[in-house]
């Protein structure tokens, strides 16, 4: 019980911590918006799904992270997401699975992921490329997303 009692109190303590940062306006944009409701907007903006497979590509946007979970709160009838991102130090392909929706998931995404030099989980996996290599990114996202719809 006294584990429990402590867990709650860290996360009182982070997410106090958490609320007094978003009161300051430290994680706001140009705007004035939050930035987890401009990337929850971009997602929502960009997000293409079909036979199970979200497909989303916001590497041209100034994201630091995103919540890969949005996309299944969209489209929760999708069993797998792939998703195209880019920062100053790689460009990336990430692949998950819908932990809602795993009553169909029969591909092991790091097996996948290891096509093209990536890596991971069966549910979760994510290639890394060059910055400079965005459109190989792009390139291999698209066949991934084909490969997992031909999957079905």
């Amino acid at each position: 019980m006294a584990e429990r009692t402590t867990a709650t109190a860290r996360f009182g303590l982070a997410h106090s911590a958490a609320t007094h940062a978003d009161a300051r306006g430290s994680d706001r944009d140009e705007r004035g918006r939050y930035a987890g409701a401009r990337r929850r907007s971009a997602t929502r903006r960009r997000c293409e799904a079909r036979d199970g497979v979200i497909f989303f590509d916001v590497s041209d946007l100034d994201l630091e992270g995103y919540n890969k979970f949005i996309p299944y709160l969209l489209h929760p009838e999708c069993v797998y997401s792939i998703s195209v991102s880019a920062s100053a130090v790689r460009a990336k392909v990430s692949l998950g699975t819908n932990p809602w929706n795993q009553a169909t998931a029969d591909q092991n995404l790091a097996s996948l992921a290891e096509k093209f030099g990536g890596g991971g989980h069966q549910r979760v996996a994510a290639i890394s490329f060059d910055p400079k290599d965005l459109p190989r990114a792009r390139e291999v996202a698209r066949g991934l997303v084909q490969a997992l719809r031909k999957g079905k």
